[in-house]
C-alpha cells in the first residue's frame, strides 16, 4: 500500500522506519532511557511522515505493537499541526488512513490498530468539521463492497465518532460545539437508515448486527441522533422485536438501545408514546424471564425499567394530568417488581425513585404502592438464622441494604398512617410470630417512630416489653438502642409532650 504522506524523506533524517522499529523492539532495561528519548522526539518531530508513511505502507509485514506506535504518533501529531496541513495534504492522509483502516480489518487481532486508525479519521473530521459529507464517502467505500470485515470496521468508526465528537467539544474547541452538532445532526437520519439496512445483511452476522444497535445506542447517548428519527426506524423495530422474543445473543445491545433513548427523551423532557409502551409494555417478559432465572435478561428489564421510571418521572413533573399520574402509577408498579425479585442493588436504585415521590405534596394519590413497597421491603430486610446470635454487622452487604431501607423508612414516615402502626405493634408483639417478623416489625416502628413525637417515650417502653420476652441473643442489642432512645427521648420528653397536650 502507498501512503503518501507529505514530507519527502532526506538524507540528513535522523528517523526512518528501520531506526524507529530496531528502538521499539529494544528491550526494557539497558538502553531504554535513551530509547524512550529517541522515540519521544521522533513522535514529536516533523520529519517523522516518512517513517510513519513506510511502517503502514505494510500492515501485514509489521509487528502490532509497531503499528499501534505509529497509528497513535499519527494521532498526536494530527492533533497538533493540524491545522497547519494544506488540504491536499489532509486528504491524502485521510485516503491513506482509509485504506490501512481497511487492510487492519482482515488481521487477526486487529481491533486495537482498528480503533486507533478510526479515532485518526474522527479526529481529522472533527477538525476540519466536515463529517457532513465524509461519512456518505467512507460508507461508500466501507460499504459498497459488502465486504464483512470492511463494514464491522466502518460500524466500529460511526460507535466511536459521537463520544470523541464530544470529547473535543468540551477539550479542544468549545465554541465550535453548534457547528459539529449540527454537522452530525444532518448525518444521523442517513446513519439510522444504513444501521436498518446493514441489521438485514446476513454477511455481518450476530457481531455485526451488535455493532449497528451499539451505533444507534451511542449517537442517541451523545445527542446527535433525533428521537423521532429512530423511532421510526427499522433499527427500534428490530430491537423491539430481540426483547419481545427474548433473543439472548443480542439482548443486551437491544435494552441498551431502548435506554439511550429514554435518557434522551429525559433530557429533551419529552418522552413519546411509543417509547414508553415500548418500556413499560416488558413487564410479563421480566416476569417470565424472573421465572425462569434467567438473570442477565433480567438485568436488562431492569435497566430498561430504572431508566423508564426515572424518565417519566422527569417528564410529568407538575403535571396533573390523568395520563401523567397513570404513566407514574405504572412504572412504580414495574419498580415494585423490581424490589419484590431483584438483589439488593437494584432495588437501592428504585428506592432513589421512591424517595423523590415521598417529597411530593400529592404523594397521598400513591398510598396503594407505597403501602406494596412496605410489605416487599417487611420481607426483604428479614435476618437469616445465622444472625440470631451474633446479629448482623452494618458494614456488610446485607447490613448496608438495612441502611438504605432504613432511609427510605424515614422518608415513609410522615405518610404512615396508624393502622400501618398496629399492624407492626401486632406482628411484633405475637407469641406466634417468628423471630425474624419480630426484628423486622421493630426495625420498621423504630424508623417510623418520629412521626409520632408524642407517642415516643410508650412506643419505646412497649417495644422492650415486647422484647424482654423474646430470648434470642439479637434482640439484646435491639433492647441497647431502645433504651438509649428512650434516655434520650426522656431528656426532651418532659417538654415535648407537654407542649403536644
Amino acid at each position: 500500500m502507498s501512503m503518501s504522506i507529505f514530507y519527502r524523506k532526506r538524507a540528513s533524517n535522523p528517523y526512518t522506519k528501520e531506526s524507529v522499529t530496531e528502538a521499539l523492539k529494544t528491550l526494557v532495561g539497558e538502553g531504554s532511557t535513551r530509547r524512550d528519548r529517541y522515540l519521544r522526539r521522533f513522535q514529536r518531530s516533523p520529519n517523522a511522515w516518512p517513517a510513519l508513511d513506510e511502517i503502514l505502507a505494510d500492515v501485514e509485514a509489521q509487528p502490532m505493537h509497531v503499528l499501534l506506535f505509529a497509528a497513535t504518533t499519527i494521532r498526536s501529531k494530527i492533533k497538533r499541526e493540524a491545522h497547519t496541513m494544506p488540504v491536499e495534504r489532509i486528504l491524502q492522509l485521510k485516503s491513506g488512513l482509509t485504506q490501512c483502516l481497511q487492510e487492519a480489518a482482515l488481521l487477526p487481532a486487529g481491533r486495537p490498530l482498528i480503533i486507533q486508525l478510526g479515532l485518526c479519521l474522527i479526529d481529522l473530521g472533527l477538525h476540519f468539521a466536515s463529517w457532513s459529507y465524509e461519512l456518505a464517502e467512507l460508507s461508500e467505500k466501507m460499504v459498497s463492497e459488502n465486504r464483512p470485515e470492511h463494514i464491522r470496521v466502518f460500524l466500529e468508526l460511526l460507535q466511536l465518532l459521537p463520544e470523541e465528537a464530544r470529547e473535543y467539544v468540551v477539550n479542544v474547541s468549545p465554541t465550535r460545539e453548534n457547528f459539529i452538532e449540527r454537522r452530525l445532526w444532518v448525518q444521523a437520519p442517513h446513519v439510522v437508515t444504513l444501521m436498518g439496512q446493514l441489521m438485514g445483511y446476513q454477511s455481518i452476522g450476530l457481531e455485526g448486527e451488535k455493532q449497528c444497535l451499539k451505533v444507534c445506542a451511542a449517537w442517541t447517548r451523545f445527542g446527535y441522533m433525533d428521537a423521532e428519527d429512530l423511532i421510526n426506524s427499522r433499527v427500534i423495530l428490530r430491537a423491539h422485536l430481540i426483547l419481545l422474543h427474548e433473543e439472548e445473543e443480542l439482548h443486551a445491545e437491544a435494552s441498551d438501545l431502548v435506554v439511550a433513548l429514554l435518557e434522551s427523551a429525559s433530557i429533551a423532557n419529552d418522552l413519546e408514546l411509543e417509547v414508553f409502551e415500548m418500556g413499560s409494555g416488558l413487564e410479563d417478559k421480566f416476569l417470565g424471564a424472573v421465572a425462569q432465572d434467567k438473570k442477565a435478561l433480567v438485568a436488562n428489564y431492569v435497566a430498561v425499567f430504572l431508566q423508564l421510571a426515572a424518565t417519566t418521572y422527569t417528564v410529568t413533573q407538575g403535571a396533573k394530568t390523568l395520563v401523567a399520574e397513570d404513566r407514574r402509577r405504572r412504572v412504580f408498579g414495574l419498580l415494585l417488581h423490581v424490589a419484590r425479585y431483584c438483589e439488593w442493588y437494584p432495588v437501592e436504585q428504585t428506592l432513589n425513585l421512591w424517595r423523590k415521590l415521598l417529597q411530593e405534596p400529592h404523594v397521598a394519590a400513591f398510598e396503594p404502592l407505597v403501602q406494596d413497597l412496605m410489605r416487599i421491603l417487611f420481607d426483604r430486610i428479614q435476618l437469616r438464622d445465622s444472625h440470631q446470635d451474633s446479629g448482623l454487622r452494618r458494614s456488610s452487604r446485607f447490613g448496608l441494604f438495612r441502611q438504605r431501607v432504613a432511609d427510605i423508612l424515614k422518608a415513609m414516615a410522615p405518610q404512615v398512617p396508624p393502622a400501618v402502626m398496629d399492624a407492626l405493634l401486632a406482628t411484633a408483639q405475637n407469641p406466634a410470630s417468628p423471630w425474624m417478623q419480630v426484628e423486622a416489625a421493630v426495625f420498621f416502628l423504630t424508623h417510623f417512630i418520629g412521626s409520632f413525637a408524642h407517642l415516643k417515650t410508650s412506643l419505646y417502653e412497649r417495644l422492650l416489653a415486647i422484647l424482654s420476652q423474646r430470648p434470642q441473643p439479637v434482640f439484646r442489642r435491639v433492647e441497647r438502642r431502645l433504651q438509649k432512645g428512650l434516655k434520650k427521648q426522656a431528656t426532651v420528653g418532659g417538654e415535648v409532650n407537654c407542649s403536644s397536650c
